[in-house]
């Protein structure tokens, strides 16, 4: 019940900035297991809310009467559902083989012309992970498929207690490039793509070696200040070799 609540809660803050710029009139959620952000949607006033997980899923098992289900194995294509205002899928697409992962991406496309979206990175952990990317790796399945990205949500939820480390690291939206001008959507393109919330890292930190760690994700990163960075950490290593062995 405990980590429910903080699905909700996680989903509610997040939700609330993006339906600062865009606010649905209906949302479908691709691997959307109990509901929590269906719910969440549904209580911030989300007329329709669909969602879709494998069969093991059962109605009664669903946080809110208000959700339609659709039982399907995603290990294989979506079928046609028609158009939603928005599709999430949060957490779900590294639990899918790497030979599903762009196919999966177009599903998400069909969906919708908006899509929130998260994946698991690489050393995260959790249980049936068997496609750990970086944000980058998704990034470009996007990008492919004629759809921008924008990183509206992590700096704000960064030190936010309320929501869960995973989401804070992993979440953008992506807008089909001809749909961008609905809505005022900034672009967030200078902050770094592949990034380690410190959460996350605390657990597993001998994985995450030489790997890019960053408490907060600064707001004016560009391409000099990111040579300035690698310089800076290959001055470093090459000191610490010299004060090893000398």
């Amino acid at each position: 019940m405990v980590l429910t609540e903080e699905h909700i809660s996680s989903a509610k803050r997040i939700l609330n900035i993006l339906f600062q710029y865009y606010r649905p009139k209906n949302i479908i959620d691709v691997g959307c297991g109990s509901g929590s952000w269906l719910k969440a949607a549904g209580d911030m006033g989300v007329e329709s809310l669909t969602g879709i997980d494998g069969t093991w899923l059962k109605r009664e098992m669903l946080l809110s009467d208000d959700i339609k289900l659709i039982t399907h194995d995603l290990d294989k294509l979506i079928p046609q559902l028609g158009n939603f205002e928005l599709a999430i899928s949060l957490e779900v697409a590294e639990h899918l083989p790497e030979n599903r992962a762009e196919s999966f991406i177009e599903d998400l496309c069909n969906l919708s012309k908006v899509i929130l979206f998260s994946a698991a990175i690489p050393n995260q952990g959790g249980d049936n992970h068997i496609n750990e990317q970086w944000q980058s790796y998704w990034y470009g399945m996007f990008r492919d498929k004629n759809y921008l990205g924008f990183d509206i949500i992590r700096h704000q939820v960064w030190e936010d207690e309320q929501v869960k480390s995973w989401y804070k690291q992993n979440c953008l939206i992506y807008v089909h490039k001809d749909f961008t001008d609905t809505f005022n959507l900034i672009d967030h393109s200078k902050y770094p793509l592949d990034i380690v919330h410190k959460d996350i890292y605390s657990l597993n930190p001998d994985k995450f070696q030489f790997l890019q760690i960053i408490s907060v994700p600064p707001r004016n990163f560009n391409i000099w200040q990111g040579l300035t960075l690698f310089l800076l950490c290959i001055i470093t290593i090459l000191l610490v070799f010299v004060i090893k062995y000398s």
